[in-house]
């Protein structure tokens, strides 16, 4: 189940609805965040999450093994 809310968050993230250097309100802009908009960068959401799903996967290749 982690590994599939990895793969959302990367597929929602991952919408060339934005430039890579911001953010918009389809995934990372919330009304909760708005101090932080500047700092929400599509790019580094992307490659964050890339980061996770790739240790979620070796940790459940060891778990396994």
């Amino acid at each position: 189940m982690l590994v599939e809310t990895f793969e959302h968050a990367l597929k929602k993230v991952d919408q060339k609805c934005c430039d890579e250097d911001s953010s918009c309100s389809n995934y990372l802009r919330y009304y909760n965040n708005q101090p932080y908009n500047k700092l929400l960068k599509r790019k580094l959401a992307i490659e964050t999450l890339n980061d996770i799903f790739k240790i979620t996967l070796i940790v459940q290749f060891l778990d396994h093994n």
